[in-house]
């Protein structure tokens, strides 16, 4: 039975984040929290006052990560544990039991210029459960911040409203829905304008189109509050735009566009990196809205 978040952590203060953001949603769903650190050391090899050093510090590392978690939720289950594996391969190892996993958008390693860790990446990138990439910039949801979703008509793209419907009902937020579309750009004007007057039918048709997605949603989620905006513009400028406000951004793993063969669409690459808000990530494949629950 998946009853867990996982949680990446490497004594960061990004990773701190990361598990004070999964105390609250693990809370929130029921879950139990299982704080992991991946070390690539192999234990067995280190001579023993080594292996009892690296054992202390991994301690202390997990015992503080775990009174962060406490602090945000005190009644939580929490457990913790050492993989002797590096990070990105010992989260996204199949564990039936993990339905979520989190991490920090940086942890200890790589460069310092880069916005995004090589572990978060990877972990988005191949992990089966949804995951949720926590960054510094507001780790926590603002009051009344909406969910963000992107819909674009693909498998990806329902499974992300599926995960946004579910969170929004959840959390009592309001569901912020958004198709962005770049037609073309011209070097004197930029971007088409989004007024659905100058693009005639073919921008009309296109709400219409977006608001059918929505419909079935919306009505298994009579109770979450929905807007949509259509705009024509890089989906990611519109959906990092939107972010500002947001309390999370959902997206699907990949859309409809972009080469087969890899893990994470354009999009959801490009908001790993320009996001500022939360990010989950869903790699589930297409879902279908659940039946509206009859009044009793």
């Amino acid at each position: 039975m998946a009853n867990t978040m996982l949680v990446g952590v490497d004594g960061s203060a990004a990773s701190l984040l990361a598990v004070e953001w999964a105390a609250c949603d693990a809370a929130a769903r029921g879950l139990r929290l299982l704080l992991l650190y991946g070390s690539p050391l192999p234990a067995a090899r280190q001579p023993l006052e080594r292996q009892r050093e690296y054992e202390e510090y991994y301690d202390r590392l997990l015992r503080t990560a775990e009174e962060h978690a406490k602090a945000c939720e005190a009644s939580i289950p929490v457990t913790s544990e050492v993989v002797y594996d590096p990070p990105e391969h010992a989260l996204v190892a199949p564990r039936p039991e993990v339905a979520r996993i989190v991490v920090g958008l940086r942890g200890r390693g790589g460069f310092p210029g880069l916005k995004i860790g090589s572990v978060a990446y990877k972990v988005a990138s191949h992990a089966d459960v949804p995951v949720t990439v926590v960054g510094p910039e507001r780790p926590t949801p603002p009051r009344g911040g909406a969910v963000v979703v992107g819909v674009d008509g693909s498998p990806g793209g329902s499974a992300a409203l599926a995960e946004a419907f579910e969170v929004c009902a959840m959390r009592n937020a309001r569901l912020h829905a958004i198709h962005a579309e770049r037609l073309f750009t011209d070097p004197m004007v930029g971007y088409l304008p989004s007024e659905p007057a100058y693009l005639g039918p073919w921008g009309a048709e296109t709400e219409r189109t977006v608001d059918g997605i929505l419909a079935p949603w919306k009505r298994a989620y009579p109770d979450v509050a929905v807007s949509r905006n259509v705009e024509w513009d890089d989906p990611v400028h519109a959906l990092a735009t939107a972010s500002r406000d947001a309390q999370l951004v959902v997206v699907g793993a990949r859309g409809r566009r972009g080469l087969p063969y890899l893990a994470l669409g354009s999009v959801t690459h490009g908001l790993l990196h320009h996001a500022l808000c939360p990010l989950t990530v869903v790699r589930r494949g297409a879902a279908v809205p659940p039946e509206p629950q009859q009044p009793a």
